[in-house]
């Protein structure tokens, strides 16, 4: 087994068809993750027999490679995969298809991977994109494997093991965007960078950078789900970098455990119209029918009022459209992508037709939290913290004490 030195754009396919497990990460329509100069000549391709969980890795010839144990049970995403080598070696691969091989530092890599990316595992000096991505290890307190974050020069996370990091000069902030700066990139030097792709020019910058400086990273999309479920799946993507996949596949179930209960008490249950939207410059931004925040809001026992808007995003409609909408609201969750929250003097003073909305009128609009993009690791709690707003006749014990959303101050 080589050591490759660049990130390689492979071509693997992975079949799995074992319940509950998805076979073929999706691709991109974005900058695709590619290193010509470290590529091989041939690239070989592992199979797993899907009717056996102890089926043989082969290479392309059909040689046999070395055992596969299990596939690790991915349920509601199929833009990553992660296959047992053994109990602690990984194949990983990512949202652009490059593979992965994680081996625990100190232990050979196996025979049969060659083109493979390999990664000594636990990583100990991680370059984070977004702080969604270290938002979903958060809960394991792994900060000292951090090496570099990319925010704001002013940016304090919702962690303080993180910000005790930062402030001391152990966690290095490198900027974001157009802004970073790349020789703190470069004299950081990080066994791996954790990047999503997408459309804007800072995204763009830093693959293709991070290609022109040999540095590797892994690409972590779960920023594109459609599913708040699926979103927080990809701790297991991140996990096995850390050597915690085991710790991690258990801290998932027990989300989803928390959710599930949730949903059972939805049933049968008379549903309150719920809005999700802002206005900006005299327009009405909303998320579409298709979106992880109308799924979270109808399974959390909301019925949302834009359903009939079709797409997965964000959608801006007219004022007059958003108003006539939200005439039924019973509760509008008011959604800004900006650290400073707004307050009804501020929102009617940008739309004063809102003042006759019976939801304004009633004080029943929410935000967001400050931090709430960037606890990943809390999407169960978040979720069921509307179930508490949208019922708070279910959850009595709840009370006041919200973390995620707030009343929106007046």
């Amino acid at each position: 087994m080589k050591k490759t030195i660049g990130p390689i754009a492979l071509l693997f396919a992975v079949v799995l068809s074992i319940s509950a497990c998805s076979g073929t990460p999706i691709t991109q329509n974005t900058a695709t993750p590619e290193n010509t100069t470290n590529q091989a000549d041939s690239q070989a391709k592992v199979n797993v027999n899907s009717d056996d969980p102890d089926s043989q890795a082969t290479n392309g010839s059909g040689e046999n490679t070395i055992e596969m144990t299990r596939a690790m049970e991915i349920e509601y995403t199929s833009a990553f995969s992660v296959i047992y080598i053994t109990d602690d070696i990984f194949l990983v691969t990512d949202a652009e298809n490059q593979q992965f091989l994680l081996v625990p530092r100190g232990e050979h890599a196996p025979e049969g991977y060659d083109d493979a990316i390999l990664i000594y595992t636990p990583v100990e000096r991680v370059l984070f994109s977004s702080s969604t991505q270290y938002g979903m290890i958060a809960p394991f307190d792994i900060w000292d494997k951090l090496g570099g974050i990319m925010a704001n020069a002013t940016y304090r996370s919702p962690f303080d093991g993180l910000n005790e990091r930062i402030d001391d000069g152990r966690v290095i902030n490198v900027g974001s965007g157009d802004s970073t700066n790349y020789e703190l990139v470069q004299m950081l030097d990080p066994e791996i960078t954790f990047v999503f792709t997408g459309t804007s020019s800072g995204n763009i910058n830093l693959i293709a950078k991070l290609d022109e400086l040999g540095l590797l990273y892994a690409v972590d999309n779960e920023y594109m789900e459609e599913r708040h479920k699926g979103r927080m799946e990809w701790i297991k993507f991140i996990a096995p970098f850390f050597g915690i996949a085991d710790e991690a596949v258990e801290y998932f179930n027990e989300m989803i455990d928390r959710l599930e209960t949730a949903e059972e008490m939805m049933a049968n249950i008379q549903r309150p119209k719920v809005a999700w939207g802002r206005i900006t410059n005299g327009m009405g931004s909303v998320a579409g029918a298709d979106s992880y925040v109308a799924a979270m809001i109808e399974s959390m026992g909301g019925e949302y009022i834009f359903n009939y808007l079709e797409g997965t995003g964000n959608i801006s409609i007219s004022l007059e459209d958003f108003y006539s909408a939200c005439l039924e609201a019973d509760i509008w969750l008011y959604m800004s992508n900006l650290n400073i929250m707004p307050s009804y003097e501020e929102l009617l003073e940008a739309a004063p037709v809102l003042a006759d909305l019976p939801v304004v009128a009633n004080r029943n609009v929410w935000q967001q939290g400050l931090d709430y993009f960037s606890l990943t690791g809390e999407i169960d709690k978040q979720a069921i913290e509307l179930a508490a707003i949208f019922h708070p006749d279910l959850f009595p014990d709840y009370g006041e004490d919200y973390r995620h959303f707030n009343k929106l101050a007046e």
